[in-house]
């Protein structure tokens, strides 16, 4: 082992007895080498590469179970969309079900003056509509292609 290979291994037991954040970058500063270079092209750093993967991610853990409010306000997070979801599809329901009740009892009501024999409630009084108009463009006087007046 190569002196700068156990400066980089000195370092790294070093960030994990004070508990900081491990990466490639950090063990080098931490070994008194600029950033960047602990190389993956170099094959005198693989063990060394791997030796930094395998603490960052016992870190990692060790630091999700230590401070478990991330993790929590993350959850936190998510539960609330879910909530704020499930409840707009509440109001959809909410307001369709009133619209189909509202309609159920207008036709409730047609059917009883039909029973009744009262007609004169539901006749309408029809008006003539005007036919189209095409324009030099080709669309209607309504505004759009193919469009019916209202």
């Amino acid at each position: 082992m190569t002196t700068s290979t156990r400066k980089y291994f000195e370092a790294l037991e070093r960030l994990k007895a004070a508990g900081k954040r491990i990466n490639n970058d950090t063990v080098a500063l931490e070994a008194g080498f600029k950033k960047g270079s602990i190389k993956k092209s170099r094959p005198s750093h693989a063990t060394l590469i791997q030796a930094i993967s395998i603490a960052a991610t016992a870190a990692k853990v060790e630091r999700a179970v230590a401070d478990p409010l991330p993790t929590l306000r993350d959850n936190m997070r998510k539960l609330r969309q879910r909530l704020d979801e499930a409840l707009e599809r509440e109001i959809n329901l909410l307001d369709e079900l009133l619209t189909v009740r509202h309609e159920r009892d207008s036709l409730r009501e047609e059917v009883n003056a039909l029973r009744s024999g009262n007609l004169q409630l539901f006749t309408r009084e029809l008006t003539p509509t005007k036919p189209r108009q095409r324009t030099q463009n080709g669309q209607s006087s309504t505004g759009g292609p193919g469009r019916e007046p209202k």
